[in-house]
């Protein structure tokens, strides 16, 4: 086995309508796709540290909302937003019908001076 410390493009995945996605500990899931609206947009909902099945969400009767009280997150993303998961951002590149690309553009940095970095190939 070789390890290689070249330069490469930043790592990317794509979310594809109704299949769940791990991506830095979190479980992602498309709901709809916008292709054809300026811009484009994708709707998602994930979830962090908890199994894929919470993607579903859970009755309010369910007795984790007292132990992890944050429900599965929902929300749309249009190209160019990004998201952070973990120290990674992950910006939709591109939607198209039934997909969705993100890539890992920007990275959280420990300095006192800089916030984020910008990830390049």
């Amino acid at each position: 086995m070789s390890i290689s410390c070249g330069r490469e493009e930043p790592p990317q995945f794509v979310l594809r309508y109704e299949q769940v996605a791990h991506v830095e500990d979190c479980h992602m899931k498309m709901t709809h796709a916008a292709y054809h609206q300026d811009p484009p947009f994708v709707g998602l909902k994930y979830v962090c540290g908890l199994p894929a099945v919470d993607l579903e969400g859970w009755p309010k009767e369910d007795p984790r909302w007292t132990t992890h009280p944050t429900p599965p997150l929902g929300f749309t993303m249009s190209v160019g937003d990004c998201l952070l998961l973990n120290e990674t951002f992950y910006c939709v590149e591109s939607v198209k019908p039934g997909e969705a690309t993100f890539r890992a553009t920007f990275k959280k940095t420990r300095g006192h001076e800089v916030l984020i970095t910008r990830i390049r190939p």
